[in-house]
């Protein structure tokens, strides 16, 4: 009995070691400069809203259509978000009005994000080329996303809303069937993945919207008791030192209505929801960057062979590489 009740407690350490490993990582990006001065205009809102839905949309439909996970887009919008914030007044402005200039820093933040956290899957920059409405050229991207790389701070890679989402469910009642934990965490994915259209979500901890979508799906359930649901949260909130929103559950279950309007009205703009199974869902690093790294021989012709080159490359040599285009 007693090796049980250790085998018990060792599990339950592990999964808060989980979500604490989560939360420092977080808490060490926040502290990074283009993270703090995103938390300072939290209050300020640069995007044009319906542009916005519009390319997380977008995004979307690209990341699906070549087979990688959703949760690219989660980081491809934080990119996006903190390129923009760290820009100058006056070029800031230019970037969220401009349709071009603001669909190249799409295209150019999706474009690194499958390139540094995508474990098979790249984008072809001809094919962005192709989709896109305005003039954009492949020189406009790579210009682009060689700006982001020199503008943000890349030593710490802050988990998604989605992560957290993952080690909350974990927390859960030893005695909910891990198929009910899993129904959990899907439908808070699907709450997470609405959000990124807000800009408003998006400048808060993840881990907090994570937590507010996982109690949003608790309280729409009932799978567990109230005495329980009371229990969650206290655990939650001690180990994130976060607060219980209102509001925020409010703002984000409101996503789902309107998504579900949306369906109703016209079927090609849904983001449709992928069921994700319940697993352990590494944490990227950005520490392998700096490793490996080595510059491509300058080419003044950019070749279909050069474009599969680039493809093939390694996610850690990618940043290199683009200096070389």
């Amino acid at each position: 009995p007693l090796s049980h009740i250790s085998l018990k407690k060792s599990i339950h350490y592990s999964r808060m070691n989980s979500l604490r490993t989560l939360l420092s990582t977080e808490a060490q990006s926040m502290r990074d400069p283009d993270n703090a001065r995103r938390v300072d205009t939290s209050s300020e809102t640069f995007h044009n809203p319906i542009w916005r839905k519009l390319i997380v949309q977008w995004c979307y439909a690209v990341i699906d259509r070549i087979g990688a996970d959703r949760e690219l887009v989660c980081i491809a919008v934080g990119i996006l978000d903190r390129y923009i914030a760290a820009q100058s007044p006056s070029k800031r402005v230019h970037q969220v009005t401009d349709k071009k200039a603001y669909e190249t820093s799409v295209m150019s933040s999706l474009l690194l994000t499958t390139r540094l956290f995508a474990a098979d899957s790249c984008i072809c920059m001809n094919d962005l080329v192709e989709k896109s409405a305005t003039s954009i050229s492949i020189s406009d991207i790579v210009e682009t996303a060689q700006d982001m790389y020199k503008s943000l701070t890349w030593e710490t890679n802050s988990p998604t809303a989605i992560r957290f989402a993952h080690a909350i469910v974990q927390l859960l009642p030893k005695t909910l069937p891990e198929s009910s934990k899993a129904e959990i965490f899907q439908n808070s994915v699907y709450e997470i993945e609405q959000s990124v259209h807000d800009e408003v979500c998006m400048s808060l901890p993840a881990s907090l919207v994570a937590w507010m979508a996982v109690d949003n799906i608790l309280e729409e359930n009932g799978l567990i008791s109230t005495e329980e649901r009371c229990h969650f949260r206290s655990l939650v909130s001690d180990c994130t030192g976060h607060s219980h929103s209102i509001s925020l559950c409010r703002r984000l279950a409101s996503f789902g209505c309107d998504a579900a309007s949306c369906e109703e009205e016209d079927d090609s703009t849904i983001v449709f929801f992928q069921p994700r199974s319940l697993r352990d869902i590494p944490v990227v690093s950005q520490t392998d960057l700096a490793e490996e790294s080595r510059k491509r021989q300058t080419s003044s012709e950019e070749t279909d062979d050069e474009e599969s080159s680039l493809h093939r490359s390694k996610r850690s040599k990618y940043l290199h590489d683009l200096s070389a285009l």
